[in-house]
């Protein structure tokens, strides 16, 4: 009987918190932050999320208006200076 009550707690409940993928999103936007805002990640983890996806997409706006300022318009270069 013991051993039913264990195996009860080991199903895969996807109704409580996160899937995998949401997981991913909310790292990839961590990632973000941390790479192109210089924010440490707990700084990151614990900002709303409205906050966060704000703050992504103002660093986007600003990202692109350097790019079309540069010359560089929406394409990207390596370090040898050929675009892709």
């Amino acid at each position: 009987m013991e051993k039913k009550a264990r195996l009860r707690f080991l199903l895969d409940q996807t109704f409580f918190g996160q899937t995998s993928n949401g997981k991913l999103s909310i790292l990839e936007e961590i990632f973000q932050l941390v790479k192109y805002c210089n924010i440490s990640y707990t700084e990151a983890w614990y900002m709303p999320v409205e906050y966060r996806k704000w703050w992504i997409e103002r660093t986007s706006k600003e990202i692109k208006a350097q790019n079309s300022e540069s010359g560089n318009g929406e394409g990207h270069t390596d370090p040898f200076g050929r675009e892709y």
